[in-house]
């Protein structure tokens, strides 16, 4: 956060982090030389806005904090709908259906100790099918992504292996560009940045971009890999090619001098290894697991956050107010919000304001700020549309997490340009040992599957 004498001024925007190495929060601390702020406003009651109000309200329970949300609800894409049938009901998931262990994960855990979510998490395991069966769809049939299985040998192993990457035409021909990849020339010491595909086409050939890492970009970002940045998005990769030149090369010196990690992300990691009082069951299982979700659905952590927050008499919410304006006061921040039922618009002091908005929005509420606010870049983002089916008819689909559909298939076979398909029924495989998860998972999780365009 910036205080208001520090010009851009109260405003600084919330960003993710996508990628941190595992563990706990107990010991992250905060430094700064500005007053605590007394009087926050949040931009935003999506799971970014109402976590940071979490934090806020437990540093300082007698801080006020004000979340500003333009919709009715809050959570933003954290969205679980409950569908009844005949024998029951089924969730959907309209966004996000999963939360991941690894990397900055360990502050989500936290988060669900801290609101008594731990019995209510349902995991999948390493081991399930969902973790270790995913699929390509190339060039008109499923393909399993190599890796091995550990229910089989060595020797089994190394047969399917060679069998996918030698007869597969997905990969066909990956093992040999990884084997030249080290005698391709780096990149210009001017280039500052690149697209992702841009990036691999260098360093493995279009081809296998198109057929293989565009799939994968697509299951993450679902985003056009020749758009996204590589700087952005895998900064250690961008990184080992600058400082070896080659990314086979830099892996292989990582294996054996210990990867390097900047300076920001290794106080972040060594604060993590701080122990936490996590339950012993919900300790194991975290470590063992892939992915989790919650018993009633990814909105359950948001609908617990909110009823968490609602207990605060310093916490208020304002709903189907959009924030319109904010303007520098010599005392504070002065928000104008408008309401999207009414077309009224009302104003409002703070001390402090955080934006978990998107870039642009940001800087358009804040295009009046004096004192030279800098404008925030636009950041063009892709419109996705999730599909659930749900299907009475069982074993539609092979056992594993799902398939992602690759750039290199042709529009006659993807009219729709779907980016892939999540088998809903193994994403969560439950807990072993409580039968009543597994009971919950089999009524409500069976013959279902998400389409992605």
């Amino acid at each position: 956060m910036l205080n208001r004498r520090n010009g851009l001024n109260k405003v600084a925007r919330v960003a993710s982090r996508r990628s941190v190495a595992p563990s706990s929060l107990a010991a992250i601390r905060c430094y700064s030389s500005q007053p605590d702020p007394n009087d926050v406003a949040i931009l935003g009651g999506g799971i970014t806005g109402l976590a940071t109000a979490h934090y806020l309200s437990q540093s300082n329970p007698n801080r006020k904090v004000t979340i500003y949300e333009s919709s009715p609800r809050l959570g933003g894409w954290l969205h679980t709908e409950k569908v009844e049938i005949d024998d029951g009901h089924i969730l959907f998931e309209k966004g996000p259906r999963t939360l991941r262990p690894a990397g900055n994960g360990s502050l989500t855990a936290r988060l669900v100790n801290q609101l008594g979510l731990e019995d209510e998490t349902i995991f999948t395991m390493k081991t399930a099918p969902a973790a270790t069966n995913r699929y390509l769809y190339y060039p008109d049939h499923l393909v399993r992504v190599p890796q091995p299985d550990k229910k089989l040998g060595f020797m089994a192993n190394a047969t399917a292996l060679a069998n996918t990457f030698t007869y597969e035409p997905a990969f066909q021909g990956i093992l040999g560009r990884l084997a030249l990849e080290p005698f391709r020339p780096a990149r210009d010491s001017s280039v500052t940045d690149e697209s992702v595909g841009d990036f691999f086409a260098r360093r493995i050939g279009r081809r296998l971009v198109d057929q293989v890492m565009s799939a994968v970009v697509h299951g993450i970002y679902a985003g056009d890999i020749y758009q996204l940045s590589m700087k952005s998005l895998f900064p250690s990769l961008w990184r080992l090619e600058e400082e070896s030149g080659s990314l086979v090369t830099g892996l292989l010196q990582n294996m054996v001098e210990g990867a390097k990690v900047p300076a920001k992300e290794l106080e972040f990691m060594m604060a993590m290894k701080q122990p936490y009082p996590f339950g012993k069951e919900f300790r194991k299982n975290f470590r063992r697991s892939n992915v989790f979700t919650f018993r009633h659905g990814i909105q359950q952590l948001v609908d617990t956050l909110e009823a968490s927050l609602k207990k605060s008499p310093n916490v208020i919410f304002q709903l189907n107010q959009e924030v319109t304006d904010i303007k520098n006061t010599e005392q504070n921040v002065e928000l104008e919000a408008k309401s999207s039922t009414e077309g009224s618009t009302s104003k409002h002091n703070h001390t402090h304001v955080i934006s978990t908005l998107s870039p642009d929005k940001t800087s358009q509420a804040a295009s009046s700020m004096n004192r030279g606010f800098l404008k925030l870049p636009v950041c063009p983002t892709p419109t996705v549309m999730t599909v659930n089916l749900y299907y009475r008819t069982p074993n539609l689909h092979p056992s594993g997490f799902g398939y992602l559909i690759p750039l290199g298939i042709p529009i006659d076979q993807n009219p729709e340009r779907a980016l892939g398909v999540t088998f809903d029924t193994a994403y969560a495989a439950g807990t072993p040992g409580d039968e009543d998860k597994l009971k919950w998972i089999e009524s409500s999780q069976q013959r279902k599957c998400t389409l992605c365009l």
